[in-house]
Protein backbone atom coordinates (compact mmCIF):
# COMPACT_ATOMS: atom_id res chain seq x y z
CA UNK A 1 0.00 0.00 0.00
CA UNK A 2 0.84 3.53 -0.72
CA UNK A 3 -0.09 6.21 0.73
CA UNK A 4 0.71 10.12 -0.44
CA UNK A 5 0.37 13.24 0.87
CA UNK A 6 1.23 16.69 0.05
CA UNK A 7 2.65 19.28 1.90
CA UNK A 8 1.73 23.00 1.16
CA UNK A 9 3.40 25.44 3.54
CA UNK A 10 1.97 24.94 7.37
CA UNK A 11 -1.71 24.55 6.66
CA UNK A 12 -1.95 20.84 5.71
CA UNK A 13 1.22 19.56 7.82
CA UNK A 14 -1.35 19.08 11.11
CA UNK A 15 -3.92 17.14 8.23
CA UNK A 16 -0.56 15.30 6.97
CA UNK A 17 0.90 14.27 10.60
CA UNK A 18 -2.74 12.80 11.64
CA UNK A 19 -3.67 11.08 8.65
CA UNK A 20 -0.09 9.76 9.27
CA UNK A 21 -0.29 8.69 12.59
CA UNK A 22 -3.55 6.91 11.42
CA UNK A 23 -2.34 5.11 8.64
CA UNK A 24 1.10 3.85 11.08
CA UNK A 25 -1.10 2.89 14.05
CA UNK A 26 -3.45 0.54 11.41
CA UNK A 27 -0.04 -0.92 9.94
CA UNK A 28 1.30 -4.58 11.06
CA UNK A 29 4.34 -3.95 13.34
CA UNK A 30 5.99 -7.43 12.26
CA UNK A 31 6.42 -5.44 8.72
CA UNK A 32 9.45 -2.83 8.22
CA UNK A 33 8.32 0.33 6.07
CA UNK A 34 9.61 3.18 4.29
CA UNK A 35 8.69 6.77 5.11
CA UNK A 36 10.15 9.34 1.92
CA UNK A 37 9.63 12.96 2.45
CA UNK A 38 11.39 15.05 -0.74
CA UNK A 39 9.98 17.97 -2.72
CA UNK A 40 6.69 17.47 -4.68
CA UNK A 41 6.59 18.77 -8.11
CA UNK A 42 3.08 18.84 -10.38
CA UNK A 43 2.31 16.50 -12.77
CA UNK A 44 2.32 17.78 -16.53
CA UNK A 45 -1.12 18.99 -17.23
CA UNK A 46 -2.81 17.59 -20.72
CA UNK A 47 -2.64 21.00 -21.99
CA UNK A 48 1.17 20.94 -21.96
CA UNK A 49 1.31 17.66 -23.41
CA UNK A 50 -1.33 18.74 -26.25
CA UNK A 51 0.78 21.61 -26.97
CA UNK A 52 3.90 20.27 -26.72
CA UNK A 53 3.03 17.71 -29.54
CA UNK A 54 1.36 20.90 -31.65
CA UNK A 55 4.83 22.41 -31.68
CA UNK A 56 6.34 18.83 -33.01
CA UNK A 57 3.97 18.31 -35.21
CA UNK A 58 4.10 21.82 -36.69
CA UNK A 59 7.72 22.05 -36.76
CA UNK A 60 8.05 18.36 -38.45
CA UNK A 61 5.79 19.72 -40.94
CA UNK A 62 7.41 22.71 -42.06
CA UNK A 63 10.97 20.66 -42.02
CA UNK A 64 10.02 17.21 -43.63
CA UNK A 65 10.23 15.10 -40.27
CA UNK A 66 7.65 13.59 -38.63
CA UNK A 67 6.34 14.73 -35.12
CA UNK A 68 8.13 11.16 -33.53
CA UNK A 69 11.09 12.74 -35.32
CA UNK A 70 10.95 16.03 -34.03
CA UNK A 71 9.92 15.07 -30.15
CA UNK A 72 12.73 12.90 -29.73
CA UNK A 73 15.36 15.52 -31.17
CA UNK A 74 13.73 17.77 -28.72
CA UNK A 75 13.72 15.30 -25.69
CA UNK A 76 17.64 15.05 -25.87
CA UNK A 77 18.47 18.25 -27.14
CA UNK A 78 16.44 19.43 -23.58
CA UNK A 79 17.20 16.11 -21.40
CA UNK A 80 20.29 14.51 -23.04
CA UNK A 81 20.65 10.78 -23.86
CA UNK A 82 21.49 7.47 -22.45
CA UNK A 83 23.20 4.40 -24.69
CA UNK A 84 20.53 1.77 -24.85
CA UNK A 85 22.09 -1.22 -26.56
CA UNK A 86 24.77 0.85 -29.24
CA UNK A 87 21.41 3.60 -29.75
CA UNK A 88 21.21 6.87 -27.86
CA UNK A 89 18.01 7.44 -26.33
CA UNK A 90 16.42 10.09 -24.46
CA UNK A 91 14.27 9.58 -21.72
CA UNK A 92 10.65 8.84 -21.83
CA UNK A 93 7.98 12.18 -21.32
CA UNK A 94 5.00 10.11 -19.41
CA UNK A 95 6.39 10.84 -16.33
CA UNK A 96 7.57 14.15 -16.30
CA UNK A 97 6.44 16.69 -14.41
CA UNK A 98 5.02 20.15 -14.92
CA UNK A 99 8.42 22.05 -14.92
CA UNK A 100 10.38 19.63 -17.34
CA UNK A 101 7.57 19.81 -19.77
CA UNK A 102 7.96 23.69 -19.59
CA UNK A 103 11.44 22.80 -20.57
CA UNK A 104 10.28 20.51 -23.54
CA UNK A 105 7.87 22.93 -25.02
CA UNK A 106 10.79 25.88 -24.44
CA UNK A 107 13.02 23.59 -25.95
CA UNK A 108 10.97 23.07 -29.05
CA UNK A 109 10.75 26.56 -29.79
CA UNK A 110 14.33 27.44 -29.58
CA UNK A 111 15.29 24.28 -31.95
CA UNK A 112 12.54 25.85 -34.45
CA UNK A 113 14.10 29.44 -34.30
CA UNK A 114 17.37 27.67 -34.78
CA UNK A 115 16.13 25.61 -37.83
CA UNK A 116 14.17 29.36 -39.21
CA UNK A 117 10.80 27.76 -38.24
CA UNK A 118 8.69 30.23 -36.38
CA UNK A 119 6.30 28.53 -33.97
CA UNK A 120 2.86 30.01 -33.06
CA UNK A 121 2.85 31.31 -29.26
CA UNK A 122 0.22 28.90 -27.83
CA UNK A 123 -1.99 30.44 -24.93
CA UNK A 124 -1.93 28.86 -21.42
Amino acid sequence: MKKFFILRGNSSRSGVLNGLVSILSSLPEDVDYQVVVEPYKENKTVEQRNSFHLLCKIFGDDTGYTQGEIKSMVVSKVFGTTNVMGVEVGPSTEKLKMDDYSRLIEGAYILAAEAGVVLPILRR
